[in-house]
C-alpha cells in the first residue's frame, strides 16, 4: 500500500534547508518491554454492563517503550495494552519517569491500545449504579504504574547508534467504519522500524492502527491485547523478540464489526496475523536514515462540556432505544446491525447516567479531574510527524488533518482521556452509541483539537524535512 507523505513546507515557509540539515544529528535509540498482565483476578474493563472477571490469558499485556535521542533532544514513546489512562495517572507517570531519566515530562508520550480485555484502571472516572464494575483494585494499579515507570527508565539505558526506516501496512482486512461499512476509514498504517546502525539488527517497531481492538466482546474473560496483541506476537516471531509499540489511531467510529467472523481469540489471532503480514511486506522496501530531525511541542486546550437532556427525557429515550434493540434481537436480525443497536442502547443508558450526574453538579468536577485540560502533543521523527490526541476521536478529523498535512499521523487514547467519544456533526445529530455517551460537546471539541493542531503545525520546525 502506498500512502502519500510529501510536504512542500520548504516553499511554503521559506525554511533554510542548509540550516536544517546542519541541525540534524545522529540518532541513538533504546527500547524495552515488560509484561503488565495482572497476577490476580481482575475485572475486565470496556463493557461496563457485563460482569467480566478474568479467568485466563489469551495474550499477555505489555507496556512497551521507545527511547530516541539526537544528542540534544530526548524523547520517550510509551504504548500500553490498556483501555486508557486518565490525566492524573499520566501526570504520575511523567513525573516519575522524568525523575528517573532526566527527560522533560513534556517529551514523554503515553498511549493506550484501547483493548477492551484489559483490567479496570479507572478511579475517578464515573462508575454508575448500572455498571457491573467494582471499585478499581488500587494495589494492581500501583503495581502496573510502577512497571510502566521501570520499563520506561530501562529503555533509556545503553542507547545504541541507530537508523530509522519508514514504511506502511494496511489495516483494511482488520476493520473499517463500524456504523457504515462504506463510510470513512483510514487503513494506512505508518510503521517505523528502528535498527542498529552497525549490525542492522532490529531494536523496536512502532505502528499506528486506526481500528478499535474489539474482536473480543463481553463474553470473553481472558486478558488479551486483542488483535494488536496477536499482531505483536507475529511481528516478534519474524523480527526477533523486540518491543512493539502499538498505538491506536483515530478509531472512534472504526472497528472489526463488519469483518470479524466471530468474537473469539482465534479470530483475534487471524486478524492480528493479517495485520502483521501487511506490515512485514513493507519492511524490505524501507530506506533507513541515521541523521534526522527530532523535535516536538505540546499545548493544552479546554473542551466544552456537553449539556445533557433533562433526566426524564434521557430516561425515556433509554427505554425506547432498549426496546428497539430487544426487537432486533428477538427477530434474529443481522448480527452486525444488532450489535450496533445494542451499542446504541449502551450509549443511551450512558446518556441517562450522565444526565443524572450533571443534574447533581458532579459532571464538571469529575471531568476536570479526569480529562481537562486536554493535551495536544506533536513529535517529529524525521519526515513524519505524530500528533497525540486524548480520547476516542472519529476518523474524519484525522483524515481532515492529513488532507492539510500528509506527513502527519494521529495517535489517540494518548496522554489522557475524554470520557467518551469526540464525534462528527452528523453522528451527534444521529445520536447513536458514540454520541450518546460523550462527555464533551461535539463537533466543537474535536474541531478544537484539529484547528489547534493545524496552528501548531505552522511552526517552521514542524515543516522542515
Amino acid at each position: 500500500m502506498t500512502c502519500p507523505t510529501v510536504c512542500n513546507c520548504y516553499n511554503i515557509l521559506g525554511t533554510d534547508v542548509n540550516s536544517f540539515l546542519a541541525a540534524t544529528m545522529k540518532i541513538q535509540a533504546g527500547a524495552s518491554a515488560s509484561v503488565i498482565t495482572p497476577r490476580t483476578v481482575q475485572f475486565l474493563d470496556g463493557y461496563p454492563h457485563a460482569e467480566r472477571f478474568s479467568d485466563g490469558v489469551d495474550t499477555d499485556l505489555f507496556t512497551s517503550a521507545l527511547f530516541l535521542t539526537d544528542g540534544s533532544s530526548r524523547w520517550l514513546i510509551i504504548g500500553n495494552d490498556l483501555l486508557f489512562l486518565d490525566k492524573g495517572q499520566i501526570r504520575f507517570l511523567r513525573e516519575r519517569i522524568a525523575a528517573g531519566t532526566g527527560i522533560p515530562a513534556d517529551n514523554i508520550m503515553v498511549s493506550s491500545t484501547h483493548t477492551h480485555s484489559a483490567p479496570l484502571c479507572r478511579t475517578k472516572y464515573p462508575i454508575f449504579a448500572g455498571d457491573a464494575a467494582p471499585p478499581a483494585d488500587q494495589e494492581f494499579i500501583e503495581w502496573m504504574l510502577g512497571r510502566i515507570v521501570d520499563n520506561a527508565v530501562a529503555a533509556t539505558k545503553n542507547p545504541q547508534d541507530a537508523e530509522i526506516g519508514r514504511g506502511f501496512g494496511d489495516s483494511s482486512e482488520v476493520g473499517g467504519n463500524r456504523r457504515d461499512p462504506s463510510g470513512p476509514s483510514h487503513p494506512c498504517v505508518p510503521v517505523l522500524l528502528i535498527r542498529h546502525a552497525g549490525n542492522c539488527k532490529p531494536i523496536a517497531l512502532m505502528l499506528v492502527v486506526s481500528v478499535h481492538p474489539t474482536v473480543l466482546h463481553e463474553d470473553s474473560r481472558l486478558f488479551s491485547g486483542d488483535f494488536p496483541g496477536h499482531a505483536r506476537l507475529r511481528l516478534q516471531e519474524a523480527l526477533g523478540d523486540i518491543p512493539v509499540i502499538f498505538h491506536n489511531g483515530a478509531s472512534g467510529d472504526q472497528s472489526p464489526r463488519h469483518i470479524a467472523r466471530s468474537n473469539t481469540p482465534d479470530e483475534a489471532r487471524r486478524l492480528g496475523f493479517l495485520l502483521a503480514g501487511s506490515v512485514l511486506q513493507g519492511i524490505p522496501a524501507m530506506e533507513y536514515e541515521s541523521s534526522i530531525n527530532l523535535n516536538g511541542t505540546s499545548r493544552s486546550v479546554d473542551l466544552p462540556i456537553r449539556k445533557f437532556a433533562n433526566v426524564a427525557d434521557a430516561e425515556r429515550r433509554e427505554r425506547e432505544v432498549f426496546r428497539r434493540f430487544e426487537k432486533m434481537r428477538a427477530g434474529n436480525a443481522d448480527r452486525a446491525a444488532t450489535r450496533t443497536a445494542e451499542c446504541d442502547w449502551f450509549g443511551a443508558e450512558r446518556h441517562f447516567q450522565f444526565a443524572k450526574l450533571q443534574a447533581s453538579g458532579e459532571l464538571e468536577k469529575r471531568s476536570r479531574e479526569v480529562a481537562l485540560p486536554a493535551e495536544i502533543q506533536i513529535l517529529r521523527i524525521g519526515e513524519w510527524i505524530f500528533v497525540a490526541w486524548p480520547g476516542e476521536v472519529f476518523v474524519e478529523f484525522a483524515l481532515k488533518l492529513r488532507e492539510e498535512r500528509p506527513d502527519v499521523f494521529v495517535i489517540t487514547c494518548a496522554n489522557g482521556t475524554t470520557q467518551g467519544y469526540l464525534v462528527t456533526k452528523e453522528a451527534a445529530e444521529e445520536g447513536g452509541y458514540e454520541a450518546s455517551g460523550s462527555t464533551f460537546q461535539s463537533p466543537e471539541s474535536p474541531r478544537i483539537l484539529l484547528e489547534t493542531t493545524l496552528e501548531m503545525l505552522k511552526d517552521p520546525a514542524m515543516c522542515a524535512r
